[in-house]
């Protein structure tokens, strides 16, 4: 949070700089948080959409975020995500916070 403070500049990874020490595993973080959820709900497929982790439930595609990047107008890795979803399928999105804290709130969330 110092660094948001600190630069407004800051992309906090949508730039794909995830080099800073609060940034360096949360691909990764990302990842196994939706492995996780996926094998606690069955009704979820794993997908890769783009660099970003996510999965398919239903005809929603759910694209994993971190919770400070701004949804309404997404740019850098999570534009180029959504560009890789089918057009048809209605896109959601969870982010790394709520995965790890509230996975029933999460799964709610998506009815």
């Amino acid at each position: 949070m110092l660094r948001v403070l600190a630069n407004s500049n800051f992309s906090c990874g949508l730039d794909g700089n995830f080099a800073t020490p609060e940034l360096e595993k949360w691909l990764k973080t990302a990842t196994n948080l939706r492995d996780t959820f996926c094998s606690s709900f069955n009704s979820c497929s794993p997908q890769e959409f783009d660099k970003l982790s996510g999965f398919d439930i239903g005809s929603k595609s759910i694209i994993i975020v971190h919770p400070l990047w701004k949804l309404d107008n997404p740019i850098g890795l999570l534009a180029d995500a959504i560009a890789t979803v089918d057009p048809t399928r209605e896109i959601k999105y969870l982010d790394t916070f709520n995965l790890l804290r509230r996975p029933s709130w999460c799964y709610q969330s998506l009815s």
